[in-house]
């Protein structure tokens, strides 16, 4: 009786442990998802705030090769005029709605109640993956080649701030892409090299099942080349070959 109640009693803590777990997985789920959306709402603001903060053609003014002379106490690398408003406003209208997307895509499902394949998945995933290429070269040609004219000029560093986070996004988006491909092609290689090996290894002619008496007619007949994949002779007729009673004599 006293068996029966422990066990009973582990059973009830182990239930109860599996229950807090099971709320603490939850917990942090919730809470990820929460930071997530409190991290994309912040961003949203302090692009927006950058970007009211100063206008495109006044960065355009100042920013560019024209401007800067040998007075010049801010320095600007690139030689067309500053894109960086407008890199950060498409950005944040393409991109960030670019991955909303593309996860609302993951999702979806069809008219008919079937879910997407994997190949239009893939589609979609690799078109995602063009665009936030392109915006993330813009980006690093904008942020590297701009200096310290909006900082002296403008004082704004939101704009740039919002900039960068824009393209560290974009970095890391096409980073887990390109690295999610990588996995792929070493799976897909590995698989096609299982396959043939194995293939090979069921095509391969061998001896299976030979008993005393097979051994001992490959001994008499010459070798192994006259016993098929079954351990019977190939060649009949011949002592020892299939058909053939061997007599035991005293």
């Amino acid at each position: 009786m006293s068996t029966i109640n422990n066990g009973t009693k582990n059973n009830d803590e182990r239930n109860k442990c599996q229950e807090c777990m099971g709320c603490a997985a939850l917990g942090i789920g919730l809470l990820s998802v929460l930071a997530i959306v409190a991290g994309g709402i912040y961003h949203i603001y302090l692009s927006i705030a950058g970007l009211a903060g100063v206008s495109n053609g006044d960065i355009r003014k100042l920013c560019n090769s024209s401007a800067i002379n040998a007075t010049s106490e801010y320095t600007y690398i690139g030689d067309d005029p500053s894109e960086i408003w407008m890199y950060v406003l498409m950005s944040l209208i393409f991109v960030s709605g670019g991955i909303g997307n593309t996860a609302k895509n993951a999702t979806e499902v069809k008219e008919d109640g079937s879910s997407l394949t994997i190949s239009e998945q893939m589609c979609a995933l690799h078109c995602s993956a063009i665009l936030f290429g392109g915006f993330c070269g813009w980006g690093w040609d904008q942020i590297w080649n701009s200096g310290t004219c909006l900082e002296h000029n403008f004082g704004n560093e939101t704009l740039m701030t919002s900039a960068r986070i824009h393209f560290y996004i974009q970095a890391v988006v096409c980073g887990l892409i390109a690295l999610f491909d990588i996995i792929l092609i070493i799976g897909f290689i590995g698989m096609t090299t299982y396959d043939k090996c194995r293939q090979k290894t069921v095509d391969s002619p061998r001896v299976t099942h030979m008993s005393d008496d097979h051994r001992l007619r490959q001994v008499i007949t010459g070798g192994a080349e006259n016993i098929n994949g079954n351990g019977k002779d190939q060649r009949p007729g011949v002592y020892g070959a299939s058909g053939t009673d061997v007599r035991d004599t005293v």
